[in-house]
């Protein structure tokens, strides 16, 4: 117990992280091992030479500085207390990505629940749309004076106005641009090989993803970029070979579960949405 004791003490200094705290706890904690050592010392010169008949002086400790000060103490003990307060961190690569990337879906989840809002005119022209189909081919004109009357009492939500156009548009806009920053924080996540540029490039300067400030995604250029504030540095990575075409991304659209539980997906006017879904063997986002 005593040698374990012993080594838990001489390893406090054996740190090596750049922060002024540190630095005090070792200058502190050396100070106290050197009180500590010689006590250790004189203990050990007292066993030996007891068999032996020698005699230790009254002041072998005290001109030995083996007693532990008040003075070093108190250092010792307000270095510990701010170690504790302080706040360090080393992040690399790929927590920095892994952070960027949860935080833009985040944006991504909330201009998508935007985009929904912004749909809410365009869901009454469906459903009027979907009440006209079948209501019509009737023999008589009672269909399009039930269609005829709902729109009169609900002309408000069915007629679209340039407002509605313009923010349901805008909405589409802002859920491409946060879904290309989105994607491309996870394509750098999830690629070992970019991650290890990014941390060979902010290793090359010394430098945490901790310290970093400003990240970005170019879509025109098909670079991510990452702005150090503590130095003259930027790290690019370059995304190009994930983008998708067009027509893969209409695809996958097309099979997902948002579309299906849409007004356009099929199941938005089922008698029962779950079921419609679970028959269609829909399954995750």
């Amino acid at each position: 117990m005593s040698k374990k004791w012993i080594l838990a003490a001489c390893l406090i200094a054996s740190g090596q992280l750049n922060a002024n705290e540190l630095d005090n706890l070792v200058n502190s904690s050396n100070a106290l091992r050197q009180q500590f050592s010689n006590g250790i010392i004189a203990v050990g010169g007292m066993i030996n030479v007891a068999q032996d008949g020698g005699i230790p002086s009254n002041e072998l400790l005290a001109n030995k500085d083996a007693y532990i000060t008040a003075e070093v103490q108190n250092a010792y003990n307000q270095a510990i207390a701010q170690m504790q307060a302080a706040s360090f961190t080393n992040m690399g690569a790929q927590e920095f990505f892994d952070q960027q990337a949860a935080d833009q879906m985040s944006l991504l989840d909330q201009a998508v629940d935007s985009y929904v809002a912004a749909a809410g005119a365009l869901i009454e022209g469906t459903t009027l749309a979907n009440m006209a189909e079948n209501l019509q081919g009737g023999s008589d004109d009672a269909g399009a004076l039930e269609v005829q009357n709902y729109i009169n009492q609900n002309q408000d939500t069915v007629v679209l106005t340039d407002e509605e156009v313009e923010t349901y548009n805008q909405s589409l806009d802002n859920v491409v641009s946060i879904a290309q920053a989105a994607s491309s924080f996870y394509a750098v996540a999830n690629d070992e090989t970019l991650i290890a540029e990014a941390d060979e490039a902010a290793a090359a300067y010394t430098q945490s993803y901790a310290e970093a400030g400003d990240a970005f995604f170019d879509s025109t250029t098909g670079i991510v970029s990452v702005v150090f504030s503590t130095q003259e540095l930027t790290v690019s990575l370059d995304v190009n070979n994930y983008f998708m075409q067009d027509v893969d991304i209409m695809s996958v659209g097309a099979e997902s579960m948002f579309y299906y539980t849409s007004p356009e997906g099929g199941c938005w006017f089922a008698a029962d949405m779950y079921a419609c879904i679970e028959e269609l063997g829909v399954n995750g986002p």
